[in-house]
């Protein structure tokens, strides 16, 4: 905006698409815009601003052709498009058994498959912007990462579904708990750059880490039921 104000030029018109699945209620947002709209016109600082909705996955096309200037997702990469399948040995037990995410006593063949869905699902994603963006368009994003292989918050998630089985014996089946999985993957750093890097479309400009201890009580030493009680 201080590049317009120079040159003694009204600020652009802007258009917004928000997106987000197809059963996301869309309402409260759109309830919320023309409070949105008056603050934009009395701060002045903007020029006119539209914003629409786009319901869809992200994982393919939303958009046409150069019809974007700007991309930015906001911890929405952190959710593949499915769960990885196959978690069944040959007995017909879970493979991922009394864990819904990769965990530390997930096995090498469970952690593979679920990296190899998020690089299939990343580079749908990333071969749909770069479609959808003008030549010399730009896209930020920003998700959960990881420096280990499990999300610490996922096993007590997983703990205290195990507690509530051992609790309504009867109402939930023993081998549907086991292969559940949630569609979750925090991916490391590097997992990140090999996938852009081997897709090509893009190039980086910067990528920044910020480390949140947030979850660290949860690897303090209180017992199982107090752990599961304090994450609830």
């Amino acid at each position: 905006m201080q590049t317009f104000q120079k040159l003694n030029s009204p600020p652009p018109s802007l258009q917004a698409f928000l997106n987000h699945l197809p059963g996301n209620d869309f309402n409260t947002v759109f309830r919320s815009l023309p409070g949105f709209y008056k603050k934009l016109k009395e701060e002045g600082k903007l020029g006119p601003c539209f914003i629409t909705a786009t319901p869809g996955s992200f994982y393919g096309r939303l958009f046409p052709n150069n019809s974007l200037h700007f991309v930015h997702s906001s911890y929405a990469l952190i959710w593949i498009s499915e769960a990885p399948k196959g978690f069944i040995t040959e007995a017909g037990e879970g493979l991922n058994k009394k864990n819904i995410s990769i965990a530390k006593t997930s096995s090498s063949a469970v952690c593979a498959e679920y990296l190899e869905q998020f690089k299939k699902d990343f580079r749908v994603f990333l071969r749909s912007r770069i479609e959808e963006l003008v030549p010399g368009g730009s896209m930020v994003l920003k998700t959960m990462g990881s420096i280990k292989s499990h999300d610490s918050i996922w096993e007590f998630v997983g703990l205290k579904l195990n507690d509530m089985f051992d609790e309504l014996q009867g109402l939930i089946e023993e081998e549907k708990l086991d292969t559940f999985n949630t569609p979750y993957y925090a991916p490391t750093t590097k997992e990140v750059e090999d996938v852009i890097e081997a897709e090509g479309s893009f190039t980086f400009q910067s990528l920044e880490v910020f480390r949140n201890e947030w979850d660290s009580y949860l690897h303090s030493s209180l017992d199982k039921k107090a752990r599961a009680a304090t994450y609830r």
